[in-house]
């Protein structure tokens, strides 16, 4: 595959020395039956940038002065579903690894994020697409049933007509590219940036697909707006702000964005009133309601310290709030009875594995 006016550069050759990741590199990717993104791409790609600013809750502009990555770094989102987010840099070498390191590192419930700079040179883009399929490959290889998603980053202001645009080249190119290499992998693609919520949105989407009750929190989501009359209802993050399902409707982007925002309202008001944001273990809910100039209200309830459910709609249903509030009691109720049930099927899960971990070990004596 080529960019018009740019020369092929040799599949191993980046723009930089790539190295083997050593021991303690591949140490810190792999995590026993607990679901991974790995972020990967070539560096300065942005894959920092959106760990912090989702992570961390950095802002935006906070992430300009960070210094790219240079050793592989965890970010654990404990939450219902535990999650570790994995950075690797741009200088490390995945598509000659050993069979054995390759499955460590790619087996199981995971996900590669691979980062692409859209607004790089054409040379860099070119070299990101062999980098893309050449990881891909060696990761299917091992395991089959693998996540490929692409984040195709730091489109911030452009229309929506050259965001499209730019999108279309980059599977095009992607297309040409597993052609030539005879690769087998589907590929998810997502514009992103991180001066909006695009980057929630595509992590969220990528998170449900590693999460298998998402499609029972849909469910149940969908049956509340239906019941309630409402316009959309999230199982929010409380951490991350991203969302581990959504009801069946169309996502709004805006609709969201002020998700987002209501959710920092939220837990910057009760830390300085020292009120309980996110609930306790024993406790019912914390919660709060808002109703914005445009006509819509807004009303978060949190299920347990890591999640909540914000639940949009329009401030002419006020009236029956009374109603709303007691479908958000009983979809509290569900969503608890859910992930109680989910961390038993865990603990049993867990049991299994260390039985025969230990067993191994005693055949091994």
């Amino acid at each position: 595959m080529q960019y018009s006016g740019e020369q092929v550069m040799a599949p191993s050759g980046y723009m930089y020395s790539a190295n083997l990741p050593t021991p303690e590199d591949i140490e810190c990717m792999i995590s026993n039956n607990v679901p991974r993104l790995l972020f990967i791409g070539l560096k300065r790609s942005g894959k920092t940038s959106i760990l912090n600013t989702v992570c961390h809750q950095k802002s935006p502009q906070g992430t300009f002065h960070l210094d790219g990555s240079t050793r592989v770094e965890r970010f654990e989102l404990l939450s219902i579903c535990n999650i570790t987010f994995v950075d690797i840099p741009g200088s490390l070498d995945l598509e000659r690894l050993s069979d054995e390191d390759a499955e460590l590192i790619f087996g199981g419930t995971v996900a590669i994020v691979f980062v692409i700079d859209a607004m790089t040179s054409d040379r860099l883009k070119s070299n990101s697409v062999m980098k893309l399929c050449s990881i891909a490959k060696k990761a299917s290889a091992v395991n089959p049933n693998i996540n490929c998603e692409v984040l195709i980053h730091k489109l911030d202001s452009q229309t929506i007509q050259f965001k499209t645009q730019i999108q279309r080249m980059f599977e095009r190119h992607v297309q040409d590219e597993s052609y030539e290499t005879k690769l087998d992998v589907i590929f998810t693609y997502h514009v992103t940036s991180i001066f909006n919520c695009s980057i929630h949105v595509a992590l969220s989407k990528i998170l449900q697909k590693l999460v298998p009750q998402s499609s029972t929190f849909e469910a149940l989501l969908s049956n509340f707006v239906e019941r309630s009359d409402s316009i959309q209802a999230y199982l929010v993050d409380l951490s991350s702000r991203l969302f581990f399902a959504k009801d069946s409707g169309a996502l709004d982007p805006d609709v969201y964005e002020l998700v987002i925002h209501y959710v920092d309202l939220m837990e910057d008001i009760v830390k300085q009133q020292d009120l309980s944001f996110r609930g306790e273990e024993s406790a019912t809910s914390g919660g709060g309601l808002v109703e914005l100039d445009d006509g819509l209200v807004m009303v978060y309830s949190a299920i347990n310290p890591f999640v909540g459910v914000v639940n949009v709609f329009r401030s002419s249903m006020l009236d029956r709030l009374s109603i709303i509030e007691y479908n958000i009691k009983a979809l509290r109720a569900t969503l608890q009875e859910t992930l109680d049930y989910q961390e038993q099927q865990q603990e049993q899960l867990r049991q299994r594995f260390q039985q025969r971990r230990q067993l191994a070990l005693r055949s091994l004596e």
